[in-house]
């Protein structure tokens, strides 16, 4: 049947005759947060197509109190920064773990991944030294950002302030089984690491 037979051949169709429409229906996961302190920043989503929620530093508590911060100098030691106000000074190539002083409940079969917000990396010299974090749905502890400072001058972190963005992902699985064989090559492809160039 052609598409103009088969166009001209609809008005003929009773409703009887007619296919059902199926629909699957899809539930969108909920991500929640918990407020550790009164003061903590809740995530938001900075446009209304933005990819990433922001996640802010939380420096200081509900009461006033500096928050205790973590930190690993160039010799990798790692020690409680001392703070006299509440700004946060991170110098230059020391890795902090900056508080949320948020709580995070991910659904099960996904994962937050935490990025780097570009203007913070890009303005300032701030990257997450793992590349990126992974938080687990049965991570049930203070969510913290891992930042360090690749920049050769001190960066100040104020409280409240986004640094940070997280992403709701779905998580995929696979069996992992052993293989007694070894794997061989079924590309073109000739030589290990570094065998493509750079």
């Amino acid at each position: 049947m052609t598409r103009d037979k088969a166009i001209d051949g609809w008005d003929n169709l009773s409703v009887a005759s007619a296919q059902p429409l199926l629909y699957t229906t899809y539930e969108i996961p909920r991500l929640g947060f918990h407020q550790l302190y009164a003061n903590a920043t809740l995530p938001a989503y900075a446009t209304k197509d933005s990819a990433c929620f922001d996640l802010a530093a939380h420096l200081i508590d509900a009461e006033g109190n500096l928050r205790v911060i973590k930190s690993v100098d160039p010799q990798n030691s790692m020690s409680d920064m001392l703070r006299m106000a509440s700004d946060l000074l991170i110098p230059p190539a020391t890795t902090v773990l900056i508080p949320t002083g948020l709580i995070a409940k991910i659904p099960s079969g996904y994962s937050v991944r935490v990025h780097m917000r570009s203007s913070v990396a890009l303005k300032r010299g701030l990257i997450l030294p793992n590349g990126e974090g992974v938080i687990d749905a049965d991570y049930f502890d203070e969510l913290f950002l891992m930042v360090r400072n690749a920049s050769n001058a001190v960066v100040t972190v104020k409280h409240g302030e986004r640094i940070c963005q997280g992403e709701l992902v779905q998580n995929v699985r696979f069996p992992i089984e052993q293989i007694h064989t070894r794997p061989e090559q079924t590309t073109d492809r000739t030589g290990g690491f570094g065998s493509t160039g750079v």
